[in-house]
Parts: structure tokens; sequence; C-alpha cells
């Protein structure tokens, strides 16, 4: 009995031919530059494509100009539904955003432009929690599952602030309009 089960087991293992089934594409969300300007853009990635088949599609539908140059971004309910993506955008000539992107139910073949649920002025967010404005220079934000609260790390060395000026971390909840280092 024991060796029948064995060989059932090493029959079905053999069987196996390593085959997958079709899935459906992936989108992905980049942003880039071009012509001057900053683009946000959904890319379609075909992981099945046959020989000389493109594997990623740009979908020219979906692009977003941006007000300001990218700097990080993160997805609300990354382990969910991933229904935002917020980005940390540097505007010029001296100032910082948030801005929601929705990206919830979109599908591949009918996707539009990419729309904009929110957008934060940060400089006047954060403004009053530092002793000299020019020590502003948010590198990296982090938001919570709910997309509510941003953690925004600030490092003024990296926008050649002054020396001694030490990295610190803001953490701006959107729904009660408070702040805090």
């Amino acid at each position: 009995m024991r060796r029948s089960v064995w060989l059932l087991l090493l029959f079905l293992l053999a069987a196996c031919t390593g085959t997958q089934s079709p899935r459906e594409p992936r989108l992905l969300f980049v942003t880039h530059e071009q012509g001057g300007e900053h683009r946000a853009v959904l890319i379609e990635e075909n992981a099945f494509a046959a020989a000389g088949e493109e594997r990623l599609t740009y979908l020219a539908a979906t692009e977003l100009v941006l007000p300001g140059e990218p700097l990080a971004l993160d997805v609300v309910d990354r382990a969910g539904s991933r229904s935002q993506v917020v980005l940390l955008l540097r505007l010029q000539p001296a100032g910082y955003s948030a801005v929601w992107l929705d990206v919830e139910a979109i599908e591949p073949g009918a996707a539009g432009q990419l729309q904009v649920l929110r957008s934060v002025d940060l400089a006047s967010e954060l403004g009053d929690l530092l002793p000299d404005p020019a020590d502003l220079c948010l590198v990296d934000l982090q938001v919570s599952r709910d997309g509510t609260v941003l953690g925004l790390y600030n490092n003024p060395r990296a926008c050649g602030g002054a020396t001694d000026a030490r990295g610190n971390v803001f953490i701006l909840d959107i729904g009660t309009g408070t702040s805090r280092s």
C-alpha cells in the first residue's frame, strides 16, 4: 500500500508540465519627465507575451501632467485594495505638495486619465514646525493604511541647508489638520 502511494505521488509530480495559466495583465504606476514636464502614467505589463510581442505597453490615455517633480510615492492600503497612490512633489521655486491619485478599479483596456483626489500644500502645513523655513527639504513619505496620515522625512542637508541641521520626521494628519515633528 505504501509503495503504491509513493508511485502515485511520483506519477503526479511527473505529470506536472510546469505550464502556467494566463493571468490578467498587471498595471504598473510610473512617473517620468518628458519635454520638461513631469508625468504620471500607467504601463500595462503582459508577463506572458510571446516572442516578438511587446511586454510593456505605455497607456497614454492615463497620462497626467504633474505640477512638480515627483520625489517619492506610497500606496494607500498597500496590503489590500491599493486604491490610491500618494506622491510627494517638489514644486518650483521652493515648495512641496502631496497629491493623492485614484487608481482603484482601473481596467487595462479602458483606463482613462489618472484623477487627482486631493492635494495638500506641505510647506504651509509644516512651516510652523521649523525655526527656519529654508530647512524644509522633504525627501520621502509614508502614508497610513487609510490615507489620512502622512509621515514625511525632512533632510535639510539634501537641499544644501545648514550642515548642522538634522533630519527629522513630520507627522501630518490630513483628517484633523494637525502636524507635529
